[in-house]
């Protein structure tokens, strides 16, 4: 279960992190909202595909989706108030590389937290 929760986990961060980046410089939308709507896209990507791979639980839930979503809730709190917090600070000087710089402290961050919450979810 650890390397298959890993890999679900790295394929939905990369996703996440793409898809929040796109959305701060291509759509012009504020950080914290373009990481909250990665986020909540990845947190479905992420349920899919451990439904399907990492823990085989014979198929989808309406109630282990909605469970992943208010687990990933805390999660999702801490991110954007951590986004919130890194949005006037200058990490990089480079402006293209602040934005996945600082949406990278705050999924980390928020990652640690959610992998509590999650396993709770799928072990019910």
């Amino acid at each position: 279960m650890g390397a298959s929760y890993t890999a679900v986990v790295i394929i939905g961060l990369i996703f996440d992190l793409v898809l929040s980046w796109l959305l701060a410089r291509q759509a012009d939308l504020p950080l914290p909202l373009a990481g909250a709507l990665g986020f909540v896209a990845a947190v479905f990507l992420n349920y899919v595909l451990w439904e399907k791979f990492t823990f085989s639980t014979g198929g989808f839930s309406s109630r282990r989706l909605i469970r992943t979503y208010l687990a990933s809730l805390g999660a999702l709190v801490i991110r954007v108030a951590i986004l919130f917090l890194l949005m006037p600070l200058t990490i990089i000087a480079d402006p293209i590389l602040a934005t996945p710089a600082k949406l990278l402290i705050a999924s980390g961050t928020s990652f640690a937290l959610n992998f509590f919450f999650i396993r709770r979810v799928f072990r019910t």
